[in-house]
């Protein structure tokens, strides 16, 4: 896959998980205690997926993408190897 078209679906990715995250509270607001908890449940494997299947790999072939707050510790925040590439 080609960088860019890497970049664009990370970023298509980030705003779907933020958008499945903001409809739990409306879940929460209207829905009683376990249908609140299957529906997390439920947003929590999607989200899941999301990260194994679609961004792990993406941050596999292009380090850099990464976002910050998800690299490892071992390496300084904004550091990436270009040999990684």
């Amino acid at each position: 896959m080609k960088k860019e078209t890497a970049r664009v679906i990370v970023n298509v990715m980030h705003d779907i998980t933020g958008r499945l995250n903001d409809t739990i509270f409306l879940v929460m607001e209207a829905a009683d205690d376990d249908e609140v908890h299957r529906y997390k449940h439920a947003i929590g494997r999607a989200m899941g997926e999301i990260i194994l299947e679609i961004e792990n790999p993406i941050f596999e072939q292009y380090p850099d993408l990464t976002p910050i707050e998800l690299r490892s510790p071992s390496k300084p925040v904004g550091f990436y190897d270009p040999r990684e590439e």
